[in-house]
């Protein structure tokens, strides 16, 4: 069985003659996460659910045979890894001035200002920025809050989850 690769979230492999069904297994570092069976034909199975939390994902596959006429192939090597990328810490505030600390291997973040449960602005930034100034957008009275979000290459790197809402900021 050739090693599986990945295209964003999805596993792909190639076919094996004869093959019945395919058993493929998800694991983060060396835990194994989830085993799945999926039919003859299928040549791909998408992950994304399964992998929101931070940390190194890799796949196996192995032919099954049907136990009569054909035996079950050798498990595949492990996929290169695709990783989940850490959540930012709780982003805190310096007057309109929003900081948060930054993550590894991050290629942008994703900054959100809410009045109350309304968003109201969404930008991305540099992942060598670390903050960001709301004051041209908290004219409007209320308590506003921002979630950060690291962002990853989409080719290794997927995002992280979203950080948790800073402490309200009132207007």
């Amino acid at each position: 069985m050739q090693k599986p690769t990945w295209s964003s979230d999805v596993i792909k492999w190639s076919g094996v003659a004869s093959a019945n069904q395919y058993e493929v297994k998800l694991y983060r570092g060396t835990a194994l996460i989830v085993t799945k069976r999926v039919g003859g034909t299928v040549r791909q199975y998408n992950y994304a659910s399964l992998m929101k939390t931070p940390g190194r994902y890799s796949v196996t596959v192995q032919a099954i045979g049907d136990n009569r006429l054909y035996r079950n192939g050798s498990v595949s090597a492990r996929s290169t890894q695709r990783i989940t990328l850490n959540s930012v810490q709780k982003p805190t505030w310096n007057g309109t001035v929003i900081k948060w600390k930054g993550v590894a291997n991050a290629n942008q973040y994703e900054v959100k200002l809410y009045r109350g449960t309304a968003l109201v602005n969404t930008r991305r930034v540099l992942a060598t920025v670390r903050q960001y100034n709301y004051v041209s957008l908290m004219k409007k009275s209320g308590s506003y809050t921002v979630t950060v979000q690291a962002i990853g290459n989409t080719k290794y790197f997927k995002n992280g989850p979203v950080s948790s809402r800073s402490n309200p900021k009132r207007k």
